[in-house]
């Protein structure tokens, strides 16, 4: 039983620091297309998005793994933004 719970804590581990670095690499991302303010504007909306969103989560649900969803959530929104607006137009053919 305990030999359990030290693998789920682990892979709980793995989680959360893969996603720390999605986060950082996110906010270099952003950095890189539009400058470095930009991406530490990236990086600590990031942090207070998903601050607040899982101590809102927590308070009402009380489930962890929703709160592992809005994570990633968040990151996979940062990404698709940077996508979206980081296209010019003139690279658009129709």
């Amino acid at each position: 039983m305990e030999n359990d719970h030290e693998i789920y804590a682990s892979r709980v581990r793995t989680d959360n620091h893969i996603h720390w670095l999605a986060v950082v690499l996110v906010a270099v991302w952003a950095g890189t297309i539009y400058g470095w303010l930009v991406g530490l504007g990236a990086f600590i909306a990031l942090l207070v998005g998903i601050s607040l969103t899982n101590t809102l989560i927590l308070a009402t649900l009380g489930s962890l793994r929703a709160t592992r969803f809005s994570r990633w959530g968040w990151v996979l929104l940062a990404v698709l933004a940077i996508v979206f607006t980081s296209a010019e137009v003139g690279n658009v053919k129709p």
